[in-house]
């Protein structure tokens, strides 16, 4: 509900915008005091965002949950229902000085009107001089925005970061992929990073997703969220089987080819199965805007408790979006997404079919052009990585059984190429130690 005196949704864009930006957004808006909030809701959270920011530490809606809970608010502003109503309000962080200055003006209204009532009365029946006092309290103080900090400011920030991650032997900035090469090449999967990766049909996106997607959960024990817009939940499940258990993709499609070996792998891995996967959600809703994939995001993240380490799209031409033509369409996904990405401080792998022109080369390899209404898509990307296999090309190619990732565009690293075994019968990608794997 909105007028002139309160506007409860930008209050709780603000809170959102603070829990997908954490302590560097609040630090923007710090100046917004708790009883600036109309909403006693809204007002209770913001309390607790406060207090954890003055403990030094990070602010996050399971640390709010937490503070909240033992202060005996949890119930009064609402609950589980009521965090995850502001979660789903999607406010971006970008525009976090924007939702403040908003709360703060309605803030400054409620607070005149007593002052104007008063000076009414004085007016009709006081004296002159007790109505000139009254309109002395008529300042209007901090209705803006915290300032910007200095380059200064955000190095030592930065700075003292580092340090943290050297002194406990951090050797990568983001998290890893399990491909070693690809991970020296960016330091690990960044933060607020949007990666495309881009291929044409059945060279192996997907698989190559997924197998990001289950190291990424086994090395660092953290959730993945993986949106199919094109393929079913068993048909994903059946290729993280097939990696795992050792079994030919081809034998779930006709059960009857299952073996006892077969059988007797699945009953042997099962355990390492349920600790990898557990953290693994699949979403396979092939209707989806860009909005609706951040609502999805951010509702599960408030239900699991923590945020997931990786989101993974598949695939972008999936999405559906709104423009005049198909070009701008794209280019207000593609924008939508980065965004996404940076408010929810977390790297964003998204898959992109290429048009048939890297076909009509001799070396059929792809590059940027490829991109299906490219423009913005390539443009917005932190990492543009084409997969390519020269055996689906050329059968008898030097390189069967091989895949090549290559990275054309870096924003903050290197360009070249990652080289990666590929074994059809598993949908599965290894890195080239690995090739003698059966």
């Amino acid at each position: 509900m909105t007028n002139n005196l309160y506007d409860i949704e930008a209050e709780k864009a603000l809170i959102s915008s603070v829990f997908l930006g954490g302590n560097a957004v609040f630090l923007k808006v710090a100046n917004v005091e708790p009883k600036a909030f109309y909403h006693t809701g809204c007002r209770l959270i913001w309390e607790a965002i406060s207090k954890i920011h003055k403990k030094g530490e990070n602010i996050d809606v399971i640390a709010v949950s937490d503070v909240l809970k033992q202060s005996g608010n949890f119930e009064k502003c609402g609950g589980t229902a009521f965090l995850t109503e502001i979660v789903s309000s999607v406010g971006n962080s970008v525009n976090s000085a924007i939702y403040a200055s908003i709360v703060l003006e309605k803030s400054a209204r409620r607070n005149i009107l007593p002052i104007l009532k008063n000076a009414e009365k004085l007016a009709e029946k006081g004296s002159f001089d007790d109505l000139c006092k009254s309109l002395e309290n008529l300042k209007i103080e901090n209705v803006g925005v915290s300032e910007t900090p200095s380059a200064v400011e955000v190095f030592e920030e930065f700075f003292k970061l580092k340090m943290e991650q050297k002194d406990s032997g951090q050797k990568f900035t983001g998290i890893k992929t399990g491909f070693h090469k690809l991970d020296v090449m960016t330091g690990g999967l960044q933060k607020g990073d949007y990666i495309l990766v881009g291929a044409r049909p059945s060279m192996g996106k997907t698989a190559l997703m997924c197998d990001i997607a289950r190291n990424v959960a086994r090395l660092q024990d953290c959730d993945v969220y993986i949106f199919s817009l094109e393929m079913s939940k068993d048909a994903l499940i059946s290729r993280f089987a097939s990696r795992e258990f050792k079994i030919d993709n081809q034998k779930w499609k006709t059960p009857a080819m299952l073996e006892n070996e077969d059988i007797l792998n699945i009953q042997r891995g099962a355990d390492d199965f349920e600790k990898i996967f557990k953290n693994v959600f699949v979403i396979d809703n092939p209707n989806m805007s860009v909005s609706d994939i951040y609502r999805t995001t951010l509702e599960l993240a408030v239900k699991r408790g923590r945020k997931p380490a990786l989101v993974c799209i598949d695939y972008l031409q999936r999405i559906i979006g709104e423009g005049q033509t198909s070009v701008s369409v794209f280019t207000n996904i593609s924008r939508e997404l980065k965004t996404f990405a940076r408010d929810i401080n977390r790297p964003m792998i998204v898959l992109s079919q290429l048009s048939r022109t890297c076909e009509t080369r001799a070396d059929k390899k792809p590059v940027l052009s490829d991109i299906r209404e490219s423009g913005a898509i390539e443009q917005d990307a932190d990492i543009v990585a084409f997969l390519f296999r020269e055996d689906y090309y050329f059968p008898n190619s030097e390189k069967k059984g091989m895949a090549e990732l290559i990275i054309q565009k870096h924003r903050n690293g290197e360009l070249g190429t990652v080289d990666l075994i590929f074994k059809k019968e598993f949908t599965g990608f290894y890195n080239p130690e690995m090739r003698r794997i059966k």
